[in-house]
């Protein structure tokens, strides 16, 4: 330990040291999660303070930081609450917004789509924005949208009130021309309409017959070793193994102390106090309580039986009597207040009505704080002594990752983790000892102790997996010419069922006088459907492949189409058809955009 004493000499020296990096660490870019500033120093990638680009148009990490921390900011004014996990989320989403906008302004400048004044002031007349539609000053003595009020504002200017609007406007509009453009080129044809109304309103009775994959034994058939070697040649790909990366890492949770404990009952008492004196139980469990299940209904349980909830709270609850506040009572999930308001007796079981307060036990800034310099002084210990060694003085458990790839998000004994993957891959030093990591609920210090680089299976790994591959394929080739000869020498059955008497491995099903799009039952329920859609009563299918199996289909009856009905729907069918074509086309569009635009994603360094 005396690498420990030194350390501990040297304190005053560290925290200068440690003060003059964490300043010049916000001169270079803000407080980024998970960066080394000696990394940045030693110009180690010069990608490093890039969160990306997109056709060489560059998003600066701190710019990236503070677009990430603003949405966060938002998010928490709304009321929510932001964890490790939900960071990377947002990263993501800011990160797909920039890529989105920096490739749709390109199609906007390229098209010349910018809005003039004309167009913005003819927006705004004839579809004034909802946050002008909901301004007081825009309404009228009932609190609705007076459009004349508005319209005699915005032709009367008395300033420049309306340039920020007229920005905005300015702003969002290309884009909404851009997508009025792209939707403009989806059609539907007649027949799709036709169809979408037959599928809703044409009622069908038909019957299915079922030759399973396993009518076929895999016993049938021989695999050459030629085969098995053309089948790995023609897909290579399939065995193509990413790089991965492999870690040991110590852990160091977060956990209430015994002085945490204490101060959570301390709490529960001061509150407890509170209310006998006069406050209401309610207000101050809508303000205190960490039960959010019942915190904005001021605590309020309702009524339950006693083996409704877990012993302690039930004893204490049980042996209350009406109005009567009882507490601090320790459960699994914390210390609990309870106010006991009413007890009955419901189908001979005794209930109470109450509300209770909830605080939960966790880990203090101090407890934390002892926690974080325990993890700083194994990192200290393992860079100058070694990993394993830090660990065995400490006498810390040291635990190994699974194989990581890039995308890895999750570890073991720690959950969500996915500095971990960006560590192990910022690096190719094997041996390289990480930060101090912290997660949700620990403080985490890394190790990379191995690298597998990409590589394809041998062929000699996965011939049996080929094997039983090919054996499938040729199982499914002697099942679909079986359903064949069957359709093409039974052509004017009156009924299927008479197979499935035959033999008692085929599947028979009838289905009833129903609509096709009220059958939730059917296997490839779109393969069946097309083919019911084109074949004439009294008429067999050819076989439809629904799954490993295939299917034999005989439409028995089908009520016509009325002509009236479909005319009276049409529109209505066309526009829904309409709506859900235009954002798949408008979704496939952007996905082939991004396809071919030269973008560099570096964003889950930083998140």
């Amino acid at each position: 330990m005396g690498v420990m004493q030194k350390l501990r000499d040297n304190t005053h020296i560290i925290l200068w040291t440690t003060l003059i990096l964490f300043v010049l660490g916000m001169t270079i870019g803000g407080l980024i999660r998970g960066a080394n500033l000696v990394d940045i120093f030693s110009g180690e990638s010069k990608n490093r303070n890039l969160a990306g680009s997109v056709n060489g148009q560059e998003l600066k990490s701190r710019q990236f930081v503070n677009m990430v921390q603003n949405r966060v900011s938002q998010m928490r004014e709304s009321g929510q609450t932001i964890n490790n996990r939900m960071y990377s989320a947002i990263a993501d989403r800011v990160w797909n917004q920039y890529v989105n906008e920096v490739l749709l302004g390109e199609i906007i400048e390229k098209y010349d789509l910018k809005t003039t004044g004309d167009e913005i002031y003819h927006y705004l007349r004839t579809n004034p924005p909802q946050f002008i539609r909901s301004a007081p000053a825009f309404q009228n003595e009932e609190g609705e949208f007076d459009y004349q009020k508005y319209l005699q504002r915005l032709n009367n200017p008395q300033g420049n009130e309306w340039y920020p609007v007229e920005q905005q406007i300015r702003g969002t509009l290309p884009y909404q021309k851009l997508n009025n453009l792209i939707q403009g080129l989806v059609t539907i044809p007649e027949w799709e309409i036709r169809e979408q109304f037959i599928k809703e309103n044409v009622k069908m009775e038909f019957e299915t017959l079922t030759l399973p994959y396993s009518l076929v034994s895999s016993d049938c058939f021989n695999v050459s070793s030629s085969e098995i070697r053309e089948y790995y040649k023609n897909h290579k790909d399939e065995y193509h193994v990413p790089e991965t990366r492999e870690i040991k890492y110590v852990n160091f949770p977060i956990k209430p102390s015994k002085s945490d404990t204490q101060l959570t009952r301390e709490q529960a008492v001061d509150l407890k106090q509170r209310i006998e004196q006069g406050e209401n139980f309610k207000t101050v469990a809508t303000e205190y309580s960490e039960d959010t299940g019942t915190k904005d209904q001021g605590g309020d349980l309702d009524w339950f039986t006693e083996n409704e909830m877990v012993p302690k709270f039930s004893e204490a609850a049980f042996n209350a009597s009406p109005g009567e506040i009882v507490g601090p009572v320790l459960t699994r999930y914390g210390y609990h207040l309870i106010k006991v308001e009413d007890r009955r007796q419901q189908d001979g079981k005794t209930q109470v009505k109450a509300r209770h307060i909830l605080l939960k036990i966790t880990a203090g800034p101090e407890t934390e704080s002892d926690v974080e310099s325990q993890a700083n002084l194994f990192a200290f210990d393992a860079n100058e002594l070694g990993f394993e060694a830090a660990a065995d003085s400490n006498n810390y458990t040291i635990q190994e990752s699974p194989e990581l790839t890039e995308d890895t998000k999750f570890i073991r004994q720690i959950g969500y983790f996915p500095e971990a993957a960006r560590f192990a891959f910022s690096t190719n030093s094997i041996g390289k000892i990480s930060d101090v990591y912290k997660t949700n609920n620990a403080y985490v210090i890394c190790k990379l102790t191995d690298i597998k680089k990409e590589h394809y299976t041998k062929l000699a790994e996965v011939k049996s997996q080929i094997k039983s591959k090919i054996i499938q394929e040729k199982r499914l080739k002697k099942l679909e010419a079986m359903a064949r000869e069957l359709y093409q020498n039974n052509p004017g059955l009156s009924s299927l069922d008479k197979f499935a008497d035959q033999n008692d491995k085929y599947k028979y099903k009838h289905y009833g006088f129903k609509t096709l799009s009220s059958i939730t039952s059917l296997e490839s329920k779109n393969n069946i459907q097309s083919v019911l859609l084109e074949i004439e009563p009294g008429k067999i299918s050819r076989p439809v492949k629904s799954g490993n199996n295939y299917v034999l289909i005989k439409l028995d009856r089908r009520t016509d189409l009325d002509q009236e009905s479909y005319q009276e729907q049409r529109t209505q069918i066309k526009q829904e058809l309409l709506k859900e074509k235009r954002n798949q086309f408008y979704t496939n569009w952007l996905a082939a955009l991004k396809e071919q635009a030269d973008i560099f994603d570096n964003h889950t360094r930083f998140y």
